[in-house]
């Protein structure tokens, strides 16, 4: 089951991205949009829960990992994504967010004590080389990659963080995996929340994103709940490699959805494949 989750979890994430990009194109405000997307997540986990009979097995004691968690990421990490999207696309975006099985390994070693290993420096080369071929895309504006990269690429930093801390936290407690994505996304709800109404006119800007926003709600939601559910069945090992694919998965139906806005050639899909050959040689040998 944790194989399905993983492989499920990052099919949905690809996918996200590119329901997000679309969204955009309303000229709807991304930091609603991300708070939009970031509550109905919210509402999908909770009835899933439901649905699965898991809340009457909560022990509300062990939540709070998750909710502090929902904070960071996915709280500030889905603004970033979410306006990430809007200057680079959808596929680069899912690309750049891919090198976080380097940071998350870097932080396992670092302060989890886990020994470094050949594949992590193979992998972090192959990973590099993803990222320069993605930098020599000359199909946007110099000034706005390098800041859609910036946002992406410290979206990835929260990522890492948070898969660290969810793993740990998974570890020592009894809470299923949809309530822990459930938690996690309502703490993330209040923290976007509190941004939003921080801008001003909060109201009809969310008002305006609400309808575009809507299904990436929905399959944020379920991919979160398929994602801390492989967490809560399996090892690292096994979900990291699979959840790595979802730059692959951003670009086939960005190719097949956004042909012409996205540009999706034969160096992005280089891009892609070199990234998550080596997020999957980092998680699988870690």
């Amino acid at each position: 089951m944790a194989v399905v989750f993983a492989a499920g979890a990052a099919a949905l994430f690809g996918a996200l991205a590119v329901t997000i990009r679309v969204a955009l194109a309303t000229d709807a405000d991304p930091d609603a949009g991300a708070l939009v997307t970031t509550a109905v997540a919210c509402v999908v986990c909770i009835a899933i829960a439901a649905a699965l009979g898991q809340w009457s097995r909560v022990e509300w004691s062990d939540t709070w990992p998750f909710l502090a968690a929902g904070t960071i990421a996915p709280g500030i990490s889905q603004l970033l994504f979410t306006r990430a999207v809007g200057l680079i696309g959808a596929s680069r975006t899912a690309i750049l967010v891919g090198i976080s099985p380097v940071l998350s390994a870097l932080i396992a070693i670092a302060l989890l004590g886990e020994p470094f290993r050949p594949a992590l420096g193979i992998g972090t080369l192959l990973i590099v080389a993803g990222g320069t071929l993605l930098a020599w895309d000359r199909g946007r504006p110099r000034a706005l990659f390098t800041l859609g990269a910036g946002l992406a690429a410290l979206g990835a930093v929260l990522f890492s963080a948070r898969d660290n801390f969810v793993r740990w936290a998974e570890r020592s407690s009894s809470v299923p995996g949809v309530v822990a994505a459930a938690c996690s996304l309502a703490a993330a709800t209040l923290v976007l929340a509190l941004l939003v109404a921080v801008g001003g006119s909060a109201r009809p800007r969310i008002a305006a994103a609400a309808r575009p926003f809507l299904l990436s709600g929905a399959i944020y939601g379920t991919a979160y709940a398929f994602l801390l559910s492989a967490f809560d069945r399996g090892r690292v090992t096994i979900v990291a490699p699979l959840y790595a694919t979802e730059s692959l998965w951003a670009v086939v139906v960005s190719a097949v959805v956004l042909r012409r806005t996205e540009n999706v050639g034969l160096r992005l899909a280089a891009a892609a494949l070199l990234v998550v050959a080596g997020g999957a040689l980092i998680g699988g040998f870690r």
